[in-house]
């Protein structure tokens, strides 16, 4: 969602329509000479190319990740040695764009590139390579790996794939366009940007084996877990259905690379491996509420960490409030459709009133209560959550406190905590109120526009036939007042049929 709304909260623009801070243009500047380069926006890229100069179309190019505090310094380097040698080179526009490439959610292939390099020839890059290579081998720079590239050498920060420097394509048979690079014999190559695919078969890798990518089909994750199939992957890594070899029962794992999703606080940085190590603190805090997932292990293979956490098995609310059993809307005219949704209604209700004490016992703010992180069990209505990596330990210092409060659910964050970037356990129960709002009115999302819609349309609904009790179950967890939302399901549940 970041790269949509950059340029306009409300509406999607493109990135050329956001304003860039002018960090990385000023000191790009600052290193060239007076005349005969310049510096251009595209999008989220600042290039950097000398006046008349051509790039081929296509060949070795060079890209260098980084992480935010140390990105100016890089930069300071990399554009240096490419000015020296009269090399056109592009980087991220500023430190949100790069935040945003670097994203969670940014794609796989193209996440972490914070700089690219267009050698006009293969002797030229492999110059060009050792030479930062050496230059920043000699200080401890950080960075994601490239998925789409090999490593070089041991550099944290250096990678290089063979692909199109200009965007040449080639027509589909549905019209749409693919990026193209050209074989030795003329015809049209796929350029695929996809994990591992850094060298066509027909070019010569200069650096042979020692371009280094990830590895790939470890029969065991951790010495443990055979991984069954993965489930999703976003740029911060996958996740997958394995079992673990110990006791042969399905376990979830959540990878985390390095380096992607970095958050800069007081006194360190961390990135998404900092946020599943906290999610295993936090697991481990409630394992005994039965409310939420198992915690089995928090282990490093490879560069990567992971965690394995007890597979909850049934579908998520979302899926539930979708099925023929929890869908009001639009059939609520239909014979029956009241009468059957009303105990499934009040029975989850109370589970997830049940659910949010316990964790809140703990003292653990969930922050990032979702459709998709609430699993049910379809025949008893059984409330289990899961995705805890937001949620709040009562000794987190306040910039994470700052953090976990925007990390959230659009829509499902209340009016105050989006306000005031802090959070209170009464924004669980905000959290709460629209879970139910959801089984009756699947329009959440447009109370980010309008948060007054969700009284307007709770008016309707009881128009509509659904009783005004179930509507002020709604209201009093939107308020923060569980007890007086279960005293309201103690008079509302006996007139319904239990499910």
């Amino acid at each position: 969602m970041l790269q949509y709304t950059m340029a306009h909260p409300d509406f999607y623009e493109t990135l050329s329509r956001y304003s860039a801070t002018p960090e990385y243009r000023d000191r790009l500047e600052s290193l060239l000479p007076p005349t005969g380069w310049q510096v251009t926006r595209s999008d989220c890229w600042l290039g950097v190319s000398p006046n008349g100069g051509t790039i081929p179309p296509q060949g070795f190019k060079i890209h260098v990740s980084t992480v935010a505090p140390e990105a100016l310094e890089l930069l300071t380097i990399v554009a240096g040695c490419c000015i020296q040698r009269g090399i056109t080179f592009k980087c991220a526009a500023d430190p949100m764009m790069w935040r945003m490439l670097s994203s969670k959610n940014f794609t796989r292939t193209g996440g972490g590139k914070f700089i690219t390099i267009y050698p006009p020839s293969t002797a030229v890059f492999q110059q060009l390579m050792e030479q930062l290579y050496e230059r920043l081998n000699a200080r401890p720079f950080h960075g994601p790996f490239i998925l789409s590239d090999r490593r070089y050498k041991d550099s944290p920060v250096l990678y290089y794939r063979y692909g199109g420097f200009s965007k040449t394509t080639q027509l589909r048979a549905d019209g749409g366009r693919d990026a193209s690079i050209l074989q030795p014999g003329g015809e049209r190559f796929a350029d695929t940007r996809a994990v591992n695919a850094a060298v066509p078969t027909w070019v010569d890798d200069p650096f042979g084996a020692t371009g280094i990518v990830p590895p790939d089909g470890a029969p065991l994750i951790g010495g443990r877990f055979a991984v069954k199939r993965s489930l999703r992957f976003s740029n911060r890594g996958g996740v997958y259905l394995a079992v673990d070899q110990t006791d042969d029962k399905d376990v979830i794992i959540k990878e985390a690379r390095p380096w992607i999703d970095v958050h800069s606080f007081a006194d360190k940085v961390t990135d998404g491996r900092g946020f599943i190590r906290r999610e295993y603190a936090v697991l481990q805090r409630l394992k005994d509420t039965g409310y939420a997932p198992q915690p089995v292990a928090l282990f490093q293979d490879w560069e990567h960490l992971f965690i394995a956490i007890e597979r909850v098995p049934g579908p998520t609310l979302e899926n539930l409030w979708a099925s023929e059993r929890g869908l009001l809307f639009p059939f609520i005219h239909l014979p029956g459709v009241v009468e059957a949704f009303m105990p499934v209604f009040c029975t989850v209700a109370r589970n997830i009133i049940a659910a949010i004490e316990a964790i809140h016992a703990c003292g653990v703010i969930i922050s990032d209560l979702s459709l998709r992180n609430v699993i049910v069990n379809p025949d008893t209505y059984a409330i289990r959550l899961i995705d805890f990596e937001a949620a709040l330990l009562p000794d987190d210092p306040e910039d994470f406190r700052r953090t976990s409060a925007r990390m959230y659910t659009a829509s499902f964050g209340s009016p105050r905590r989006v306000a005031s970037w802090t959070l209170e356990y009464a924004d669980d129960w905000y959290g709460a109120g629209m879970l139910l709002f959801a089984s009756m009115v699947s329009l959440q999302s447009f109370a980010v526009l309008n948060p007054d819609a969700v009284a307007l349309w709770l008016v309707e609904v009881v128009v509509l036939g659904v009783p005004q009790a179930a509507v002020d179950v709604i209201q009093a967890l939107l308020r923060g007042e569980p007890q007086v939302a279960r005293q309201l399901l103690d008079v509302l549940e006996p007139q319904w049929t239990t499910p």
